[in-house]
Formats: C-alpha cells, sequence, structure tokens
C-alpha cells in the first residue's frame, strides 16, 4: 500500500508540474497591442444568444465553442459579436495551411459555428483562487451544466482571469479533460505581457495572439506532445522558439509554425508515437 501511495504521489506532482508548464507555455510570445475593451468581429446571421449545445450537425468527434464569464464578468458579447467566430475561423483558416488543407471537426448549427454562452456561479477573484487550475474548476461547472460529451473539445473564451497565464489545457492521459480555455482577462504574474493587451483577429486570413493560443491549448487537450518525441520536454518541444509548442525562455515572434521538421508531434515518421495527424478532430 505504501508504494503505491508513493506512486500516486508522484504522479499528482508531476501532473502540477505538467499544468504549470502548459499554463505558461505562451506567454513568451510577443502580444499584440490593443484596448482590453475592444471587439472585431460582425454580428451572426441570427446574432442569437445560446445557452446550450444546439443540435449538432456533425456526427463523432468536433470542437465545441464556448463564451463564459465569471458571475461578475462583463459581457462583451463575444458570442453573437462575431469575434469568436472570426477568431476561430482565423485559426483554423491557419491551421490548413499547416496541414495541406486539414481543420478541426467543428461543431456548427444552421451551418455557423454553435458557440454557447455560460455564467459561473463564482466571482472572478473567487475562481482565481484556484492559481493554474482554473482550468479545472470551469471544466467541472459546464460538465455540470450539461456540456459532457466524451466526444467532444470544448474550447472556452473565458471572460476572466487567472495569474497564471493567458490559456491553459488538459493533458491525457496525464491530465484528464476536455477543455481548452483562453484567460481573456489573465494577469500573469512573471512580468509577461498582460493578456488584455492582445487582439483578436481582425478576419479569418489574419491570426493573432489568440488565435494561436487556441489551437496551442487544443492539442495539448488532445494529449500532445507525448515523451516520445524526440524534442519532448513537459507537453511541449524545446525548440524551435517558432514552433506552436514551444517552451522556453526565448520571446519569439508570430506567426507560428506547427511541428517544424514534422519530426515531433505532427505527420512525423516515429513508429509508436501518437501523431496529431491520426486525430479524429481533423478533417480527412
Amino acid at each position: 500500500m505504501d508504494i503505491f501511495t508513493n506512486l500516486e504521489s508522484k504522479r499528482a506532482d508531476l501532473a502540477r508540474l505538467i499544468v504549470l508548464a502548459i499554463a505558461i507555455a505562451f506567454l513568451h510570445a510577443c502580444g499584440g497591442s490593443g484596448d482590453d475593451s475592444g471587439t472585431v468581429g460582425t454580428p451572426t446571421e441570427s446574432g442569437e444568444r445560446s445557452t446550450a449545445d444546439r443540435a449538432d450537425e456533425v456526427t463523432g468527434p468536433a470542437i465545441h465553442l464556448l463564451y463564459v464569464l465569471p458571475s461578475d464578468g462583463v459581457d462583451r458579447q463575444l458570442d453573437t459579436n462575431g469575434t469568436i467566430q472570426t477568431s476561430f475561423g482565423a485559426a483554423e483558416q491557419w491551421l490548413r495551411g499547416q496541414t495541406g488543407g486539414r481543420s478541426f471537426r467543428l461543431d456548427t448549427f444552421d451551418g455557423e459555428s454553435d458557440i454557447s454562452f455560460f455564467r459561473l456561479s463564482q466571482s472572478d477573484a473567487e475562481m482565481q483562487e484556484a492559481g493554474a487550475f482554473v482550468r479545472d474548476n470551469v471544466e467541472a461547472d459546464l460538465k455540470d451544466a450539461g456540456f459532457d460529451s466524451e466526444d467532444k473539445i470544448y474550447a472556452v473564451y473565458y471572460d476572466g482571469g487567472s495569474t497564471a497565464a493567458c490559456g491553459a489545457g488538459a493533458f491525457p492521459p496525464l491530465l484528464p479533460g476536455n477543455v481548452a480555455i483562453l484567460y481573456l482577462r489573465g494577469t500573469p504574474s512573471d512580468g509577461a505581457v498582460q493578456c488584455g493587451e492582445n487582439d483578436f483577429a481582425a478576419d479569418v486570413d489574419s491570426p493573432v495572439f489568440w488565435e494561436y493560443v487556441v489551437v496551442h491549448e487544443i492539442v495539448h487537450t488532445l494529449g500532445f506532445v507525448p515523451e516520445c518525441a524526440p524534442n519532448a520536454m513537459d507537453a511541449h518541444i524545446a525548440g524551435p522558439p517558432n514552433d506552436l509548442m514551444y517552451e522556453g525562455e526565448e520571446e519569439t515572434d508570430l506567426p507560428k509554425a506547427l511541428d517544424v521538421g514534422h519530426d515531433d508531434y505532427y505527420g512525423h515518421s516515429a513508429s509508436g508515437c501518437a501523431d496529431f495527424e491520426d486525430s479524429a478532430y481533423l478533417t480527412p
């Protein structure tokens, strides 16, 4: 019993380290300039807000988008004014350019991104007390509210804060979960660029900070980068600095690239090592 208890303790300690590594990864990317209250995009055709996951047009694994607020959060209507739709569209456009045309399988409704709205029961300050584990608490609340599909990854645009990072993701099987989160009002304590100073994409052809972060965190939540990758380092890669999954001290300019050299996590030839190229969450 003592041996197993010790193993579980070590596994938990490793999981905590991975959480922190995942959370801080994008803090060394250069942020854009912008107004914290500014948004971009145009309203969807209906402009209607949905508080539920509407009827699926895509069967099987898919990415579902959410706009989430703490109980006292200012509602910027990013789900209905076109901001999230444009932002994720730019992320998808970038991904297509990196993969030869493949993108995430997106949960849609009436031909548009199915974006749900959810307001938490706790305030921003209460949520931030969780430190690097705000993501875990948001995921728990979403599951309680019915956002619990086993074949969906929930990409959350969280208009609240975190003192750890601008984004975080799960990392199965070590850190199970299906929420990838952006802390739109994050205030990292290490002196990095504050999250709210970064812009959203102005159009689908112009990804900036948040568009790379959302793909980065979804890739984590799908289980990448695995330890078997030659350049793996705490769920990231050690270099080069412009790689989407880079983790290190160097500051890098955008844009990012998906698995530079294709030797770690996308389109590699390493037998027995997971490849993002094979993910069921990508279009054929």
